[in-house]
């Protein structure tokens, strides 16, 4: 199988990520299963079509799917607390290891979407 680009980049921002960004109000439905497809292909099935595969490697799979959780968790709560702690965005962006640009757009979006309500 051949991922796109972006596939590539977000899943491994989210391996890279996964263990620092473990916590999220989510419980992922995982279908395990020995002759079940690799944690990598789940994950982009189940990201483009909602569609649950069994999964040979439901650890892995469940780290990654709690990860994307966590980031968008961790954005959402820092641009709820952004004015009191009056960091600049790069020291929230410092948090995670590599973060594609996208992550820093979704962060300022959410901070303009909070200073607008």
């Amino acid at each position: 199988m051949q991922y796109s680009v972006q596939f590539e980049r977000d899943y491994q921002f989210y391996l890279q990520n996964a263990n620092k960004f473990s916590f999220a109000p989510y419980q992922p439905i995982i279908e395990p299963g020995l002759k079940g497809n690799d944690a990598k292909y789940c994950f982009w099935k189940l990201d483009s079509t909602g569609k649950i595969l069994p999964c040979s490697q439901p650890e892995l799979l469940y780290s990654i799917l709690v990860c994307k959780k966590s980031v968008g968790f961790h954005l959402n709560i820092w641009a709820e607390g952004f004015e009191e702690m009056g960091e600049e965005i790069d020291y929230y962006m410092a948090e995670f290891y590599h973060p594609p640009n996208w992550v820093k757009v979704s962060f300022e979006k959410k901070l303009q979407k909070k200073m607008e309500s």
